[in-house]
């Protein structure tokens, strides 16, 4: 069984704490959302005796339980570079992030949330292997929000996966702010 290199992690969590960013890497895949435990084990399942699942293997019907808190990134290589393309998302994440199927990752989010959400999809390629993430939200000012997340690479090429699943779970830490109401503009009457 492939082992995941333990220094990919440190870094990602060394530079985490550096930057303060709110959240960290762990390679013991110890979920604690159900949904993600079954994502893990339906990813597992389908890599069969690879060492990664196709994207093909991962399908709609061995998801359905957790497929609204899917989302499938195809990674682009150009350039000596790696960019992440939305290639679907489930209800539930845009609810929560926003519509960005068939965007580009690096085109649709500004700093320093692309900076953050890069560096942690380089981790499972750099591993080689499926990553939990755990965290707090500050996307979209949710704060209020905590996410573990399920990172998955998925390809023919353990070197070079051409896909990440991912599978996002959020729990409420607060009340998020109520809405601010704005009263129409009276129109003064003029008899």
């Amino acid at each position: 069984m492939f082992r995941p290199d333990p220094n990919v992690f440190d870094e990602y969590n060394r530079a985490a704490e550096r930057d303060r960013w709110p959240s960290r890497v762990d390679p013991a895949l110890a979920f604690e959302a159900p949904e993600l435990r079954e994502a893990l084990a339906v990813w597992r399942k389908a890599a069969s005796n690879r060492a990664l699942p196709l994207r093909t293997d991962m399908t709609p019907r061995l998801m359905k339980r957790f497929l609204s808190k899917v989302a499938v990134l195809d990674i682009v290589r150009a350039a000596g570079r790696s960019r992440f393309r939305v290639r679907l998302s489930g209800t539930a994440l845009e609810r929560t992030f926003g519509g960005m199927t068939g965007k580009f990752l690096d085109e649709c989010l500004s700093e320093p949330f692309r900076s953050r959400w890069e560096e942690t999809l380089k981790v499972p390629l750099l591993a080689g292997s499926a990553v939990r993430s755990i965290g707090r939200v500050e996307f979209r000012d949710q704060s209020y929000l905590m996410a573990e997340t399920f990172y998955g690479p998925m390809g023919a090429d353990i070197a070079a996966p051409d896909a990440m699943l991912i599978v996002v779970h959020t729990e409420t830490t607060k009340a998020p702010p109520p809405p601010v109401f704005k009263r129409p503009a009276t129109v003064g009457s003029g008899t």
